[in-house]
């Protein structure tokens, strides 16, 4: 049996303005919005498949209008910056938790856009509320400022209150704003819930009763939108450096094969007490294979860890952080023994192996089935070539 000195022998080593971002929340379907607003805007267009778009504005109902228009909003501005699309009560009826992504918001989204327009089939409700609020989050509303575009045909239907929705976006948003268009209200509805979306995020409400006014409307919000302020920038905090962590370069053989003798060297030296280790890579810093310490030295030998596998050579300091790096490729060793296949009890008899991996390695003689880590008679391989074995005093194998 062939042990390597790596795994038993003793080496002394151890082991409050607007603009930015924009959400375009669509709960009708969009027309003409050519919006011009800076380009790292990035854009939901929310539209509206609740049953409602199946009425009629001068004989075309509302989803016709819709598809004919679509491609009116997706100017040249969607290349440049990130465009989805989103649509609610356009699968199942009566179903308020209808809202569905059809489009990831990336750039040069228009024809996808305009074509999954075309598909939607009205049949549901109007939960706007919670279109809104998922416009706002998709876009990330609490880290990045985002305007949210809502046309609607109808009130909400789901039993939320879109003017309290607006005063947490407002509360909890880095800069949210909300422009409504109200297109073919009835006249005996209370679209005060409505306005009070844009109010109380610093947008605009304006009705439209028809597409021409619609239109018109939207190319105000669209200049609303264009010339929201630039937000003021807040002063910048006083830059305090962060002590550098030293940087030294460490150099090993790139591979070695396991239990061999390695020479590790580095530059430059930080401490004395610093020390050069080996650990399987992801190992986290501060835990500790085999190692040994630098004092003085410009280079030291180590043996290299029992295991095939990706490793890393680490300089560090005592407390653990690590100061440089060198991968290391481990690879398996193979040793071929040759020996009689049988000799008396207590007899010498002839062992011959190859290669020698680590001059501390040795070659020992045990009971087949003896655990690995168990030396019965043995000599030091340091010598390469036969050399004799004494045969344990009790036959067996």
């Amino acid at each position: 049996m062939f042990h390597s000195g790596a795994e038993t022998a003793d080496l002394g080593v151890e082991m409050s303005l607007k603009n930015a971002a924009a959400a375009l929340t669509l709960s009708l379907g969009t027309f003409g919005f050519a919006a011009q607003a800076n380009s790292q805007e990035n854009v939901m267009v929310v539209f509206d498949g609740s049953n409602s778009m199946w009425g009629q504005i001068e004989g075309v109902s509302k989803i016709e209008i819709a598809r004919d228009t679509i491609g009116d909003l997706l100017g040249g501005w969607t290349e440049d910056r990130q465009v989805g699309l989103m649509a609610y009560g356009h699968r199942r009826r009566g179903d308020c938790g209808d809202i569905d992504t059809l489009v990831e918001p990336q750039a040069g989204t228009t024809a996808d856009i305009i074509e999954r327009v075309q598909a939607i089939s009205p049949r549901g409700k109007t939960p706007l509320t919670d279109a809104v609020e998922a416009a706002a989050k998709a876009l990330s509303y609490e880290d990045t400022a985002a305007t949210v575009v809502l046309i609607s045909d109808g009130l909400e239907s789901c039993d939320r209150d879109p003017c309290e929705l607006a005063k947490a976006l407002e509360r909890g948003g880095v800069g949210f704003t909300a422009h409504v268009v109200g297109f073919g209200l009835g006249s005996d509805q209370d679209v005060g819930s409505l306005s009070c979306l844009a109010e109380e995020t610093g947008g605009v409400f304006i009705e439209a009763s028809n597409a021409s006014e619609l239109k018109t409307a939207l190319s105000n919000v669209s200049q609303a939108v264009a010339k929201a302020p630039e937000p003021t920038p807040e002063p910048e905090p006083e830059v305090v450096p962060e002590p550098q962590t030293p940087e030294v370069i460490v150099y090993g053989p790139g591979s070695a094969v396991e239990g061999s003798e390695i020479k590790v060297i580095w530059e430059p030296t930080i401490g004395s007490a610093d020390f050069i280790n080996i650990v399987p890579v992801g190992t986290p810093e501060g835990e500790f294979g085999r190692r040994a310490q630098v004092g003085n030295n410009p280079d030291l030998d180590l043996v290299v860890p029992a295991g095939p596998g990706a490793y890393e050579i680490r300089y560090s300091a005592n407390t653990g952080e690590t100061y440089g790096v060198a991968s290391l490729e481990v690879t398996q060793a193979n040793v071929e023994v040759t020996a009689v296949p049988e000799a008396q009890a207590g007899a010498e008899f002839t062992v011959d192996w190859t290669p020698t991996i680590h001059p501390r390695d040795f070659v020992t003689i045990v009971p087949a089935g003896t655990p690995s880590d168990t030396i019965g008679t043995h000599m030091r391989a340091d010598n390469p070539g036969a050399r004799t074995l004494t045969a344990p005093g009790a036959p067996g194998a």
